[in-house]
């Protein structure tokens, strides 16, 4: 085989696995989006956060306040934000309690899920880099947002600050 048509074929080799990411990526863009937009952000973090703490078995506290539609890149990683977050909780808190609180104060949309569970090390990230708190990061710079995860001993809070508009 020649060198060059060796270097060819690598490279087509390499882009296939790529191209065939390409539609389970959408497919998976498509039904996150489908939620949103069938339910709106404040009905569809609800529903997350109600059944997880089933799930779980966790005591539920719900602040959630009707919101004004924001836009669909906002409300998508504001829900995957939740999504993170309660998944978090619910595998590695140990907490029997979760409140999740969506709120407008000041210009700004604030997501707070905190659990009364055994903490977090907020500077720990995932192996790959993508999810996590890692990706609950970088889909707040997405938006503008400001995330803040704080931990102790007596639980853990991911709170998300987003200005309005």
């Amino acid at each position: 085989v020649q060198p060059g048509k060796a270097h060819e074929w690598l490279v087509k080799s390499l882009a296939q696995p790529r191209s065939g990411l390409t539609e389970p990526r959408r497919a998976l863009q498509a039904l996150r989006a489908a939620s949103l937009d069938d339910l709106g952000l404040a009905l569809a973090v609800r529903n997350l956060a109600e059944s997880t703490a089933k799930r779980g078995g966790l005591a539920l506290d719900l602040a959630i306040d009707e919101l004004e539609p924001l836009g669909p890149e906002v409300e998508q990683q504001e829900y995957r934000i939740a999504q993170e977050a309660l998944t978090n909780a619910l595998k590695h808190s140990g907490a029997n309690r979760l409140r999740v609180a969506m709120t407008t104060r000041g210009g700004q949309l604030m997501l707070t899920v905190e659990d009364n569970g055994r903490g977090i090390d907020a500077g720990a990230g995932s192996a790959n880099g993508r999810y996590g708190l890692v990706g609950m990061q970088e889909g707040a710079d997405l938006i503008g947002g400001v995330l803040e995860v704080m931990g102790g001993e007596q639980g853990a809070t991911v709170q998300l600050r987003v200005p309005e508009g």
